[in-house]
């Protein structure tokens, strides 16, 4: 049986401080310009924590970790630069009609879509935005944090790198990393290509399979780290 997730509202979440006059332009590098527009998701599923005030710190400290991270923050100019422009990020929120548990009992991998703000099927897409959340709400009072991300701004590490961020001044208000976006020093953009990136055939058959760890699995990994 399949689930609805409704959206409720969008805000703009924008940088809790300004971007600096001289990081206002981030140039792509040339594998962002070979990069194809696309923007992989990632969902996150959490139990209900009673009391936790989670709603206003998870925009909070989205607005904050965006001040560092503030190329995701601005708009994409075509395959040559991100005018950081601190024009900050689409911020969904949704209610879900089942508890977590149901959906995490569901082998339908496409049922999953339904968490993030973007998907391929996804009608006339502003691929200016480089990022976009959507926090849904269970019944139950558990929550999903989805996101998805333009691979013209950076790889999963870079991806991986500013959801640990967040996460980290959501839960423990730590001073947030400040990475480095200066690949296109080492890179450079080749001029003005006016390409699309580099093609993926989407009419041949792909696979998706899913990968369960039970809480003992994870212990055990977590005590050889």
């Amino acid at each position: 049986m399949a689930f609805k997730v409704e959206i409720t509202a969008t805000h703009i979440i924008k940088p809790s401080s300004s971007t600096h006059d001289h990081l206002k332009t981030h140039d792509l590098s040339l594998f962002d310009q070979l990069s194809p527009s696309v923007y992989p998701p990632i969902i996150f599923f959490y139990d209900a924590k009673p009391n936790s005030n989670l709603a206003p710190r998870l925009k909070t400290s989205l607005s904050r970790v965006l001040s560092s991270f503030y190329p995701y923050a601005g708009r994409v100019n075509g395959d040559v630069f991100v005018d950081c422009n601190d024009a900050g990020i689409p911020y969904s929120e949704a209610t879900v009609d089942c508890s977590l548990s149901y959906v995490l009992q569901q082998y339908d991998l496409n049922l999953m879509k339904q968490f993030v703000s973007l998907t391929e099927e996804s009608e006339n897409p502003d691929h200016t935005i480089p990022l976009l959340v959507q926090v849904s709400y269970f019944k139950c009072g558990g929550i999903a944090i989805g996101a998805c991300s333009s691979h013209k701004i950076g790889d999963a590490s870079n991806f991986f790198s500013f959801i640990r961020e967040w996460a980290n001044l959501s839960l423990n208000d730590n001073p947030v990393l400040v990475p480095e976006f200066s690949i296109s020093s080492l890179f450079p953009r080749i001029g003005f290509l006016n390409i699309t990136g580099i093609q993926i055939p989407m009419n041949e058959m792909l696979v998706r399979k899913r990968f369960v760890f039970n809480a003992s699995s994870i212990s055990l990994l977590k005590a050889q780290t």
